[in-house]
């Protein structure tokens, strides 16, 4: 047996040691059913005893952490405290969080912020004035890209990833004008301290960081009040749209069109914006170089997960985060690879930032490519100096948004307007998503469209990137529409909105509860999950842990790093299951080309396939069709998305690999030879080819070549970062479906009955399927078998409690 199904094995044998054999789904607690075939079944439930089992030093680490970890939110209140003198002495008390960080390290949250000498107001003024200034030029340099028509190739991967990938909400550009304005002003600042012999003995070790003691910037503030949220209403029962609100002290906490926060202090080469530095000064290790050193051994497969699993990682991942990128005018993409940019300074925008491709790199070398065109993620704005900051465009609420949409306008667009129901097209392939009609939105295509087979739009902008994605947001739009009607008829004098807002209040927690008890406990391990509160209730127990002083906000390095593993999952191709037959197809011919669902039986053909195939396994080793093809189409030349994340992450100003490592209460790493026993053998001699000092390992690469956790997908480090935000999502979640102070709780018969929703019940019930696996996140095995839809393993979902 190969070590990856024995640590599979692993998790099952320790699960079946404490959990009873005999299934336990019926609707009444203590009644006991036979499953079909005598085939016994368990529920895959998290496990006080798993790092027992396993004696594995890891879980022990992490199972010793206080969550959720100190993070930025930790600091400003430091930073208050030091400028108001509030509260300083609580915060000098707490106790260590665990972390391996020596004290003051500036890596570390824990360092004391520095004494900020006297600023003047005018050397504060000049300031933000050098940042208007430099906005301007900015400006002017987009004006001159657009009056010469330069843009990128429309027939480029690169525009299909600009255009199609990364749109931006229209209010982006201008809450970037801010982050933009405020970078150059931070720096500025800092600069004039070193020049002033009095301010320099002064300020010490004072950082970009610290002038956050500055205070918020008026102007700023003032300019952005239309952004802000209004006034709470604490009763409320319902969400909005963009999430504002959920906690009334911080009401834009979590909210759509607001910075992300950071697992750790930002590392940026000059403290402020610019890619993170090497230890010796020097710039990183090129990013493909580091793809094409590491990406030398076959694609390998899981012997736990299905590509199913992949799938569903890629919906939540599209329902909690979206970094919008630079555009320039009228949003057209900004061309960096050009010869007409690289041989005219005045053309150059000091965002983009390309990977250059050495001219015999192993595939782009014989298509004479030598650069690929890459952006810089639009700046936040926080209103504060400091470092730079990045924006999440959506929610970070595991709400759906995929579905509804993360702000008012596109929410009231996908709505029916009867009956509470979702816009949706009648196909012969059943309900599927709302149509996009515009024959020039760079994904229809004519041959397609002719036959009024469209691309889809929805709450997400990014459904159509690949198959399985838009299947499985068809399937959660399917089950809205599915329950309104059912509540219609339950409840007949319930208006639209009613049934809108109680429908989709259900169907989040049907995903809150799918993500927490079947997708979750897979990717961190169900020790972790188990210890840290993450694993749901049952019998209709709510939970009392929510609390407001937690920041459900996203981090960057959980965005730009950690919750990309999935990269690593994508298989080849995919593979589309019948009754009678079965196909697969590269992956790319299925990359915003999505037309295959509007065929009979085409949805659940593809959701077949993707239960009956393996996920890549989660490892440094990628599928060729996202390291050289991806976003190619018919030509075979793409973009390399290994490269990009690496490159992201030096562009969120993400710490090195080691220093997160610290966070999580794992030794400092002085030297390769420290992580013997942590990476992945080959992963190991392969970065010490690449990179010259550990210190310098990019977090993406470094958490990828990890050993994973025990019945995880994930290493140690990433799975460290991801339980701590699914935490946070948990907790601090006004409206967390568990939760008995929500301003609407669920009911206890209400919340025992979605407690026992699952995934395969959702499917069954939404698409044409006669037989399912009864956990289809996994590949089929003893202890995950194919049942009929209509087996009572299978628990159904019960609405009449609903019923006024």
């Amino acid at each position: 047996m190969n070590l990856p199904r024995l640590r599979c094995w692993l998790g099952v044998v320790a699960a079946a040691v404490t959990v009873a054999m005999a299934a336990d789904f019926t609707k009444q607690p203590g009644d006991k059913i036979t499953c079909d075939g005598d085939i016994p079944l368990y529920i895959r439930k998290p496990l006080q005893n798993f790092a027992f089992l396993t004696g594995d030093d890891n879980l022990r680490v992490l199972s010793s952490l206080s969550f959720p970890r100190r993070d930025k939110e930790w600091f400003l209140s430091r930073l208050h405290a030091r400028v108001t003198g509030q509260g300083e002495e609580d915060l000098s008390s707490v106790e260590s969080d665990n972390s391996t960080f020596l004290p003051g390290d500036p890596s570390s949250w824990d360092r004391e912020p520095a004494l900020l000498p006297d600023i003047p107001q005018d050397v504060i003024d000049s300031a933000i004035n050098a940042g208007k200034q430099k906005l301007a030029i900015l400006k002017a340099i987009e004006g001159r890209i657009y009056n010469k028509n330069l843009t990128v190739d429309p027939k480029s991967p690169e525009w299909i990833h600009r255009r199609l990938f990364k749109p931006h909400h229209e209010k982006v550009p201008e809450l970037a004008e801010s982050g933009h304005i405020l970078g150059v002003s931070t720096r500025f600042i800092l600069t004039k301290m070193k020049e002033n012999e009095a301010r320099k003995q002064q300020a010490g070790d004072v950082t970009a960081l610290d002038l956050q003691q500055l205070g918020p910037i008026e102007e700023c503030l003032s300019k952005l009040k239309p952004f802000k949220p209004g006034s709470c209403d604490r009763g409320a029962p319902y969400r909005r749209p963009d999430g504002s609100c959920n906690n009334v002290q911080h009401p834009s906490w979590g909210a759509a069109l607001t910075p992300f926060t950071r697992f750790l202090p930002p590392d940026y080469g000059d403290g402020v914006s610019s890619f993170r530095r090497a230890v010796d000064g020097e710039e990183l290790p090129n990013a493909r170089t580091i793809t094409n050193v590491l990406n030398r051994s076959p694609n390998t497969f899981s012997n736990c997960f299905s590509a199913l699993n992949m799938a569903l990682g890629q919906f939540i991942d599209h329902d909690i985060t979206f970094t919008p990128t630079t555009k320039g005018v009228k949003g057209a993409p900004i061309p960096c690879c050009t010869s007409e940019v690289i041989n005219n300074p005045d053309l150059h925008h000091p965002e983009c930032m390309p990977i250059i491709l050495a001219p015999d790199d192993p595939f782009f070398g014989a298509y004479g490519r030598s650069c690929i065109d890459l952006i810089r993620s639009s700046p936040a704005h926080t209103c504060n100096f400091g470092p730079r900051e990045q924006l999440n465009q959506i929610t970070s609420f595991l709400d759906g948004s995929t579905i509804y949409g993360s702000d008012e306008d596109v929410a009231t667009f996908l709505r029916e307007g009867r009956d509470g129901l979702l816009k949706m097209q009648i196909t012969e392939a059943g309900e599927l998503l709302p149509a996009s009609k515009d024959p020039n939105d760079g994904c229809n295509t004519v041959d397609e469209f002719n036959k009024n087979h469209f691309c889809f739009k929805t709450g997400d902008t990014k459904v159509n990137v690949q198959v399985l994605l838009t299947m499985v947001t068809t399937m959660w739009a399917r089950q809205h529409n599915r329950l309104a009607r059912w509540l219609k008829d339950l409840n007949p004098r319930w208006d639209d909105l009613t049934l809108y807002q109680e429908t989709r209040r259900i169907v989040v927690a049907h995903i809150q509860h799918v993500v927490y008890y079947e997708y979750l406990p897979g990717i961190i391990g169900p020790a972790l999950a188990n210890k840290t509160g993450l694993t749901p209730g049952s019998g209709g127990v709510h939970t009392t842990d929510y609390d407001p002083k937690i920041n459900p906000t996203l981090a960057n390095e959980f965005s730009a790093a950690a919750f990309r593993f999935g990269h690593s999952s994508i298989p080849t191709q995919f593979r589309e299951v019948t009754k009678d037959s079965s196909s697969a197809s590269s992956l790319n011919n299925y990359v915003f080309h999505p037309f295959k669902v509007y065929d009979r039986g085409g949805p659940s053909s593809l959701l077949m396939g993707g239960m009956s195939q393996p996920s890549g396994l989660m490892d440094q080793v990628f599928t060729d069709e996202i390291t050289d093809k991806l976003f190619g189409g018919s030509s075979q030349v793409g973009l390399d998305l290994i490269a990009i994340n690496i490159v992201r992450g030096r562009d969120h100003g993400v710490p090195g690999y080691v220093k997160l490592r610290q966070a999580c209460g794992f030794p400092a790493v002085k030297s390769f030879s420290d992580l013997a026993d942590v990476l992945f053998p080959s992963a190991l001699e392969s970065l010490q080819r690449v990179y010259k000092n550990v210190g310098d390992i990019d977090l993406y690469i470094g958490g990828l070549s990890e050993r994973p956790v025990p019945g995880g997908l994930v290493g140690p480090t990433f799975a460290c970062i991801i339980a701590d935000q699914f935490i946070r999502l948990k907790r601090g979640d006004r409206f967390w479906y568990e939760n008995k102070a929500s301003p609407k709780p669920f009911t206890t018969d209400q919340l025992r009955e979605l407690q026992q929703v699952s995934l395969a019940q959702v499917m069954c019930e939404n698409f044409d399927m006669e037989t399912i696996l009864r956990w289809p996140l996994q590949v089929a095995a003893a202890y995950n078998p194919e049942l009929s839809c209509s087996s009572q393993c299978i628990p159904k979902f019960d609405l009449t409690h609903w019923k006024e």
